[in-house]
């Protein structure tokens, strides 16, 4: 019984440790990089990289919808499936 308790909690000690890991990564993502963008569009829209063909304003928007929606739309699932992973606990 030991063994199992011991796989559990490793796993939970996992868990816990990713969800930081990528929650750190995400809100770093968001402020590091598409805040600045944001804040400087209307400068860098003209020089933007247009590797689409749609326009460099298209392609920074795009960019920048990347960088920071994206970025934060995964803090909510992490921690709902955090959620998750302590109702699955209880029904152990």
């Amino acid at each position: 019984m030991n063994s199992v308790n011991d796989v559990l909690f490793r796993s939970y000690s996992v868990d816990v440790g990713l969800l930081v890991f990528r929650l750190f990564f995400g809100v770093t993502m968001a402020l590091a990089h598409g805040l600045p963008k944001l804040q400087r569009f209307a400068e860098i829209h003209a020089t933007f990289p247009d590797p689409l063909g749609i326009g460099s304003s298209a392609s920074l928007g795009m960019a920048i919808f990347a960088e920071i929606a994206c970025a934060l739309v995964w803090q909510p699932a992490f921690v709902s499936g955090l959620h998750l992973c302590r109702l699955s606990s209880l029904c152990l």
